[in-house]
């Protein structure tokens, strides 16, 4: 598999969600969420998957498990009934073992993708693999949801079964076989914790009636779950139907070596020794996959199609009369330019003793034999530059303005003096713009506040997106790390070999997670550049610079930064 980075993994993963709920006639929205620890979907459509960093490396076993998992959680989203659950912490997780294998099994016999098998048991044996690795008493009672949810789904691994619990298991496995409904599961769960509870009491068989799965004999007819005990391969999982003859599963006609059919426990030589009984009151182990991202320790909860909106979102229809009017300074040009300045040439490098003739030296012929010149390029480095303005309420509220010294800045009358931030925010977005449509550099500009809109996509004219910059209104909280990752994406699929983010904002959000992301872009080659509006924003932006107003612009010190080429 072709190595893949976290924000392709993520882009890949969001496609194949909406393609596979498009072909099952659902609607999904997909969040992906710091520090889960599995997967997860509402009555809503909300599918929730451990988030996946931008600059992780992703290998072929993540991609198979989280594809399983989109797989397990549209099933769900298309079986199960939400409101229908146990009344016990215990009995739910017996719920959901019954739950999960009987929507797999559907979907499964239903053959609702052309992979699906081969996708769930991926997914459920890594799952197996985990407990195999870590759980050291089958026995103990919040093990058997668990090892239920395994067993039930009768096409993956097996986990040690504790003696006592075939029977119960089997006949529930029969039953989900017999489900049509999450009120059918629960009855399902209901009836084996009843089971669970009398472990320890003998259980009366009816007069006549064979144990399922004992040695058969020549002839005898084979019960339809019978479990084969034979030596060596664990206990055989019977296939019989109930036809004439032993059914496999039995030991055979000699009790011989080993069981046939589909070994529940094949190969186990190890026992989980005997079953105890539930009281309930225990806690059972969750019986979902464990999904574990990379880079969840910071940025909440993020989704594209959720935290994004439409084109010039925040955008009044009427005109607010801004003023936008700023006089850019000639050292900002300068500093800017030189910034991103285009570095390729073409030139001539002249005295050359061979090359294109050059008619200047023609003079100097008798006494030099230098009257070449060769030609010289050098190819520049394009860029590509997104703009991230803060619209949030806290941009349009009144700051009582402080000087370079920390001391508020009084009027003629003595009166302290306010400033709205979006006023010198917009100033400051529009002289950017401009400055950087001159020096030859691809800008697009997206507004954040609660969501994140495009306000001058790539190829919009300077001119035309200053008149929707002039008529920016509010947009309420402050999501900079959803959109701060959200431009990332849009620059991460640009071809300019620099790419720059520059978010203009009063620093009001969340720090920490604007923190990570701004590093997980340097691993990609993005660069995050905060510009404080009279406020140090170095917390959230490790590359950053302050504006204290509009009109102050040349004092900004552009040439200290360092940009990725």
């Amino acid at each position: 598999m072709k190595r893949l980075n976290g924000i392709q993994f993520r882009q890949g993963v969001e496609q194949a969600v909406g393609k596979i709920a498009s072909d099952l006639g659902m609607r999904v929205t997909l969040f992906w969420k710091a520090g889960l620890s599995t997967a997860g979907i509402d009555q809503r459509g909300n599918m929730y998957l451990a988030n996946v960093a931008d600059d992780a490396v992703v290998n072929s076993a993540l991609v198979d498990k989280y594809t399983g998992f989109v797989v397990h959680e549209l099933l769900h989203r298309k079986y199960t009934d939400f409101s229908v659950r146990g009344d016990s912490q215990y009995l739910c997780q017996l719920h959901n073992a019954v739950e999960d294998a009987w929507i797999e099994r559907t979907g499964i016999a239903a053959g609702l993708t052309g992979n699906i098998e081969s996708l769930l048991t991926t997914l459920v044996n890594g799952m197996v693999d985990e407990a195999m690795a870590t759980v050291t008493d089958w026995s103990h009672p919040r093990q058997y949801p668990f090892v239920l949810a395994v067993y039930a789904r009768a096409f993956t691994k097996p986990v040690p079964l504790a003696d006592g619990l075939e029977p119960i298991f089997a006949e529930a496995e029969r039953r989900v076989a017999k489900c049509k409904s999450s009120t059918d599961t629960l009855a399902v769960a209901q009836w084996v914790f009843e089971q669970l509870k009398t472990l320890d009491k003998p259980k009366e068989k009816p007069k006549g009636e064979k144990p399922k799965g004992g040695k058969g004999e020549k002839g005898e007819k084979g019960e339809g779950q019978g479990e084969g005990q034979g030596k060596g391969e664990g206990q055989g999982k019977g296939q019989g139907d109930g036809q004439d003859g032993p059914s496999e599963g039995s030991d055979g006609p000699e009790g011989g070596d080993k069981g046939e059919g589909k070994g529940k426990g094949a190969g186990q030589e190890k026992t989980a020794g005997k079953a105890r009984p539930v009281t309930g009151n225990e806690k059972a182990r969750e019986v979902e996959p464990t999904l574990e991202g990379t880079g969840t320790g910071n940025g909440g909860c993020y989704s594209k199609e959720y935290q994004t909106r439409k084109e010039g979102y925040h955008t009044s229809e009427h005109n607010l009369s801004r003023d936008l009017a700023v006089s850019v300074p000639a050292k900002m040009r300068y500093e800017v330019k030189r910034l991103f300045e285009n570095t390729a040439t073409e030139d001539f490098q002249t005295n050359r003793r061979a090359g294109s003739l050059n008619v200047r030296s023609l003079h100097k012929v008798a006494t030099s034999d230098r009257l070449f010149k060769r030609r010289l390029e050098a190819e520049g480095i394009d860029s590509a530059v997104i703009i991230m303005l803060d619209v949030s309420g806290s941009m349009f509220n009144p700051h009582e303005v402080y000087n370079e010294q920390g001391h508020a800045v009084h009027d003629a009358e003595g009166n302290p003096t306010y400033q709205h931030y979006i006023d010198d925010a917009v100033k400051t977005c529009a002289a950017m713009l401009d400055t950087l449509n001159k020096a030859g550099v691809k800008t697009c500009v997206v507004t954040f506040g609660s969501y994140a809109s495009v306000l001058k996509p790539w190829e919009m004219p300077v001119p035309r997106a200053l008149e929707r910059v002039a008529r920016i209104g509010s947009g309420q909280n402050t999501n900079d790390y959803g959109a701060l990752r959200f431009c990332h994406e849009m620059l991460h699929s640009r071809p300019e070999s620099r790419k720059v983010v520059f978010v203009i904002t009063d620093g009001c959000g969340d720090e920490a997670a604007v923190r990570e992301q701004c590093h997980a872009g340097v691993a990609l080659g993005i660069t995050t550049i905060g510009v404080g509006i009279a406020l140090d924003v170095s917390d959230s932006y490790p590359v950053s610079v302050t504006v204290r107003n509009a009109a102050n612009l040349g004092e900004v010190a552009f040439k200290q930064i360092k940009l990725a080429a």
